[in-house]
């Protein structure tokens, strides 16, 4: 079991907190190329939204001939769906041993959907941590090269 077993079985009360907090995230980074979503067991089964998020959030590009941006056969669904697993799973962003599936993509499954929002909101915690790590080790580095400022005499 992990956390998210942990809520819908152990307090079913939060899901819609956790479903707020979640959506307000993707929403975040989603609105940057006009998407947003309202109800992530919906939204989010077609996998579009899920690609764009990870490449917004990722900083990467993936061909628009990699995945259907408007699928409208079953095939479709599972073959976006398929690529956004497998994806996180090649960046780490999910295990391998990740419980979620396409189809659950598909059927509108919260808890996997839960899943993969808070993993890659993981991995954006994380690369900003990366990122504020590196910008104070060069000021650091810059502030220990510059030449001591002048002293005013009064």
């Amino acid at each position: 079991d992990d956390v998210f077993d942990k809520l819908f079985n152990e307090a079913p009360e939060k899901v819609e907190a956790v479903k707020t907090v979640l959506t307000k995230f993707a929403n975040t980074h989603l609105n940057r190329v006009s998407v947003t979503i309202t109800d992530p067991g919906n939204d989010m089964r077609s996998g579009v939204a899920l690609l764009m998020l990870l490449q917004l959030v990722g900083g990467y590009f993936i061909p628009l001939t990699d995945y259907r941006v408007k699928p409208s056969l079953k095939d479709e669904f599972l073959l976006n769906n398929g690529l956004v697993i497998r994806l996180m799973q090649e960046q780490n962003i999910i295990s391998n041993q990740c419980p979620v599936t396409p189809d659950d993509l598909l059927n509108g499954d919260l808890k996997s959907i839960f899943r993969l929002l808070y993993a890659v909101f993981r991995m954006e915690k994380h690369r900003a941590q990366q990122r504020a790590a590196s910008t104070s080790a060069s000021r650091a580095s810059v502030s220990a090269q510059a030449p001591p400022s002048p002293r005013h005499r009064a």
